[in-house]
């Protein structure tokens, strides 16, 4: 890794983007050397893993070993394929605003699968990140044998690539689902937050999902579509939750000090609400089978000792204090936002008659972003679901998110022609004609 510019203090990233732990990717790190004008210097590494440079170095080398988080390897490496992502890479600190230019030599047969553009000669692939940010969210793949599928929605390419043992799987069924996944996500938003996007299943690769501006990796366990749509949908719709609808506490990370976040509960929980929703709008998930989840959701929160202790907020703030980056104290903020995401979107639909939906906070929050919004305050999201909700909804909200008090299921549900039934969420035969109503536009988009 070169630098135009003499550093004195090099360092790897500690944590990443939508992996809420601190894993001190350091320690994947050996054998650094430092140079300056060709010459090697001496360097001290500290305890907190970054090198101290007196003499100042332009240049650094290192071997890095197979290293990894909660949901993605950050460097696997064999015959056929290579996959890099962002916390091998270091930076000289003082130069994370200055693009970065990475080359990688080939192999003749080796193709270069990234989200972003990239170019490529005869030897070897390269791309530019504009940002160090940047380049810890383009990962890329090396690869010799991955299957690809492309589709075009909003006017945007989009790939489906197949990587790790995908001897029997093909990527045009996959590509066929995340296509409808991501029209409906155009058709709610309006527009698509990126120029390409790529969707890297792993098949049978360990780990879970991670997203990226214009990618997200995906662990596939296998040959059909079906067992990873929610993922798919998780995944895909951060391109609109977290990378372009973000909290002013996720802008231009530096990745060696953890920030803290309260909206973590929005951002991975509301996600996954949304990742449901989106499935039955495409006709991939009918609404009993949207139910049929949500009860799982219903069932751990009631049976769990933590949710009335600890708030989502809370959960969210904290997550630094656990392990597995799902949220502090025994409350995972993916169950608790994904409940806390269904029954404000029931409270903004009852209370605007139907006129309003959960949709109408998400589109405001990203429109905000696109007009140039540097970030949202914490407080934002609360307000805008007033806005669409009512004044009822400040008290809702925070009960809900703020406090670790009891979720309103009985009330809400019953509004909407559905009931608590052995633990499940089901449809209420008995309901009103006006809560089946209700009932038969959710979670269909509000007009």
């Amino acid at each position: 890794m070169k630098s135009d510019t003499p550093g004195t203090v090099f360092s790897i990233p500690a944590w990443r983007e939508g992996d809420y732990q601190l894993f001190q990717y350091y320690k994947a790190i050996l054998q650094p050397e430092f140079l300056l004008k060709g010459r090697p210097v001496k360097a001290v590494k500290d305890s907190r893993g970054r090198w101290n440079i007196a003499a100042g170095s332009d240049e650094v080398r290192y071997v890095a070993i197979p290293s990894g988080g909660n949901f993605s390897p950050n460097l696997r490496v064999n015959q056929a394929e290579s996959w890099v992502s962002g916390p091998v890479f270091g930076r000289f600190e003082g130069q994370e605003r200055r693009s970065v230019l990475v080359t990688i030599t080939a192999q003749p047969g080796d193709s270069l699968h990234l989200g972003g553009s990239h170019e490529r000669s005869e030897e070897n692939a390269s791309f530019r990140a504009s940002s160090f940010s940047q380049l810890m969210d383009l990962p890329f793949l090396l690869s010799s044998k991955a299957k690809t599928a492309s589709f075009r929605v909003g006017a945007k390419d989009h790939e489906f690539v197949l990587f790790g043992n995908n001897q029997s799987a093909r990527p045009e069924p996959f590509a066929e689902a995340s296509a409808k996944i991501v029209e409906q996500a155009h058709r709610m938003f309006g527009s698509l937050p990126y120029e390409r996007y790529v969707f890297f299943g792993d098949v049978m690769g360990g780990y879970g999902g991670l997203e990226h501006h214009s990618c997200c990796r995906l662990s596939l366990w296998g040959a059909a579509p079906e067992s990873a749509l929610s993922l798919i949908a998780h995944e895909h719709f951060h391109a609109f939750n977290v990378k372009a609808i973000r909290p002013k506490s996720l802008l231009n990370p530096i990745f060696m000090e953890q920030p803290e976040v309260r909206s973590l509960w929005w951002l991975e929980g509301v996600t996954d609400y949304y990742a449901g929703v989106l499935l039955v709008r495409a006709g991939l998930w009918r609404q009993t089978d949207f139910l049929r989840d949500l009860s799982h959701v219903y069932w751990s929160l009631e049976r769990s000792s933590a949710a009335r202790q600890v708030s989502a907020e809370e959960s969210s703030l904290k997550v630094w204090l656990a392990r597995g980056s799902q949220g502090w104290g025994g409350l995972s903020y993916y169950t608790k936002g994904k409940g806390i995401g269904f029954l404000l979107d029931l409270a903004i639909r009852r209370e605007s008659k139907g006129e309003r939906s959960l949709d109408d906070v998400m589109k405001a929050l990203y429109d905000e972003s696109q007009k140039g919004a540097r970030g949202y305050d914490e407080s934002r999201i609360k307000e805008r679901v007033i806005e669409a909700g009512g004044d009822k909804l400040k008290g809702l909200f925070e009960a809900m998110v703020e406090r670790p008090d009891p979720m309103p299921w009985d009330d809400l549900l019953t509004s909407f022609g559905m009931k608590l039934e052995r633990q499940a969420i089901v449809l209420n035969r008995d309901a009103t004609d006006e809560a089946r109503r209700l009932c038969a536009s959710w979670p269909l988009a509000t007009k």
